[in-house]
């Protein structure tokens, strides 16, 4: 009876591991959600969308759950058989040396001395069992991830809807911890303004968009919005359209990234598709806007993903657009029709890039170098 216990182990392992497996890849799951959607948050939080980011975790987590509590449901389950298998063969025996008993086999004293023994000897046997259901649960789990390592290498209250027709960058600066120092030259740029913003790479282009977005503080100096009343007043982040180098994409449908999750901008989105020359690329996805961004495993180009961002941009009609070398995985041909489409919309708009044409630096209204005497 005790070798029967022992075996018991074995007769669940296969849906222990089912189970197991199952759990570890929810978590796994779960964590890459909360990573992902966390790193779009910034973007998120620029366009007023933090419902959505908490309604993806909590979706995520509710999933995590269940099957967490299945989980938790079989091997408490598997547990109990044990437990109960243990009774029954305790019974089994005890009747057994009963019998004994009735037909003067064997003696009272001996009856309980074997059931002392037979408690004791079982109780173990009940611990040893449940271990290897733990060791059953873990053994699938790592036989798992071996496998893998073989394979081949917020909602923000609304602003006051400001006016503004003119941005003036006056005595900024910022100190860096490497002893690094920048310092802009005072800049105007009037509303409606195409710049195009030059200069060597590290001089600090990259840096005064951030300072712009409020994502690095200045060490001195302002940023400041000039609205048609002559106020002056921070550039608010959610009337900023911003493309990075290295575009933020949520794990959601092609469209949904393109129009924040917002069912009435879908109409307007297909035509600004077309615009940033994403409707060939969207051609070849089998399930073309509505495929899923996989940010793990991304199966969407550098170069779709800054098409994506772009059009997300120009979408939302922004009054500011700041454009950080966001055609660089574009080729040519097509990066000069986007930053001709970027050029022609009704923002200010200034765009970092490099090794333009001639015809290119023609699209924008004034060029503003950084040198190395800003650093």
């Amino acid at each position: 009876m005790a070798l029967i216990l022992l075996k018991l182990p074995d007769m669940f392992k296969n849906v222990v591991g089912k189970t197991s497996i199952a759990n570890s890849e929810q978590t796994q799951k779960f964590l890459a959600d909360i990573s992902n959607w966390t790193r779009g948050l910034d973007v998120l939080h620029r366009f007023n969308l933090r419902d959505v980011y908490l309604s993806k975790l909590n979706s995520a987590g509710t999933s995590y759950t269940k099957v967490y509590l299945k989980n938790v449901k079989i091997n408490k389950n598997v547990s109990l058989i044990v437990v109960l298998s243990n009774v029954i063969a305790q019974l089994l025996i005890s009747a057994l040396t009963g019998m004994l008993i009735l037909h003067n086999k064997l003696s009272i004293g001996a009856f309980f001395s074997i059931g002392g023994l037979i408690g004791y000897t079982f109780s173990y046997v009940v611990i040893i069992s449940n271990g290897l259901v733990q060791m059953k649960n873990g053994k699938a789990i790592v036989d798992q991830i071996n496998s893998q390592l073989e394979e081949p290498i917020f909602h923000e209250k609304a602003e006051k809807n400001y006016k503004d027709v003119k941005y003036l960058i006056s005595n900024l600066s910022k100190n860096f911890s490497n002893m690094t120092k920048i310092i802009y030259p005072d800049i105007e740029i009037n509303q409606g303004d195409k710049i195009l913003l030059t200069g060597p790479s590290g001089i600090g282009k990259s840096t005064l968009f951030k300072l712009i977005l409020g994502e690095l503080t200045p060490t001195s100096g302002s940023i400041v919005a000039v609205d048609k009343d002559g106020q002056k007043h921070k550039i608010i982040r959610n009337q900023i359209g911003y493309i990075s180098q290295e575009p933020v994409l949520m794990p959601a449908s092609i469209i949904d990234n393109i129009t924040m999750f917002n069912p009435n901008m879908k109409k307007k989105a297909l035509n600004i598709i077309d615009k940033v020359k994403l409707k060939k690329d969207i051609l070849n996805f089998k399930d073309g806007i509505n495929t899923i961004v996989t940010t793990d495993k991304s199966n969407i180009s550098g170069g779709q993903k800054q098409k994506i961002v772009l059009a997300r941009t120009l979408l939302y009609n922004k009054p500011l657009i700041l454009v950080d070398e966001a055609t660089s995985a574009i080729d040519a041909r097509n990066a000069k029709e986007i930053l001709r489409t970027v050029t022609k919309v009704d923002a200010t708009v200034i765009v970092i890039a490099h090794n333009l044409t001639n015809d290119t630096r023609q699209l924008f209204d004034k060029e503003i170098k950084l040198s190395d005497q800003n650093v």
